[in-house]
């Protein structure tokens, strides 16, 4: 089976396991990213020299690739075999993507904040990666995986009402008026409304001649 190992920083070690644990005899692949704009944000590139953030020039390209060399030659240390290691150039979460069109079986590391179970602890690259690598991948959890007591309780729903209970008028004893009852399912109207509208006034002032 051809296998793909995405190295990314701070978490190449558990992938590393994974491959020792689940694929030593497979045929792998180590690949790197080196994302110079990923790697160099704009904020660490620019500074405050104004609203639009300069481009990745050859001097930050270089030194991605270099990181991501870096990251591989730890990487093939630690698995301690022949696997053949890539650096891919580009967008992290395209470069990845691409790549695993040529494998069985991709395997990568959670990179978001795992304090915080669920979609947090993806982060926007991995979540990419996820969601449109051709293979199947395989999601490791970086240090200790959480336990089953970290699964949150599922949700309460409200009790069912009884047919009686809904029927029974409320406690403050109001009631709809007699021009809007019944204005639902099934309404009628009142045919006493109209009779109640056309009586005179209780009180009514009159002209003295």
């Amino acid at each position: 089976m051809r296998v793909l190992a995405w190295i990314a920083p701070a978490t190449w070690p558990a992938v590393v396991d994974a491959l020792l644990e689940r694929h030593r005899h497979d045929d792998i692949t180590l690949v790197a990213a080196a994302d110079a704009y990923a790697d160099f944000p704009p904020g660490r590139l620019g500074g405050l020299l104004g609203r639009r953030p300069p481009k990745a020039g050859p001097k930050e390209s270089e030194l991605a690739s270099e990181m991501a060399r870096d990251l591989l030659h730890q990487a093939s240390d630690k698995l301690g075999g022949d696997a053949e290691a890539t650096v891919l150039i580009g967008p992290t979460e395209r470069v990845i993507t691409e790549a695993a069109a040529d494998a069985d079986h991709l395997v990568m590391a959670r990179d978001g904040d795992r304090s915080r179970l669920g979609p947090p602890s993806l982060g926007d690259h991995s979540r990419f990666v996820i969601d449109h690598a051709p293979c199947t991948v395989e999601l490791v959890w970086p240090g200790k995986a959480p336990g089953l007591a970290t699964i949150p309780p599922p949700p309460t729903t409200p009790a069912s009402v009884s047919p009686a209970a809904a029927a029974t008028p409320s406690s403050s004893g109001s009631r709809p008026s007699s021009r809007y009852r019944g204005r639902g399912r099934g309404w009628t109207p009142d045919p006493d409304r109209r009779a109640r509208s056309a009586r005179p006034p209780a009180c009514a002032w009159s002209s003295v001649g």
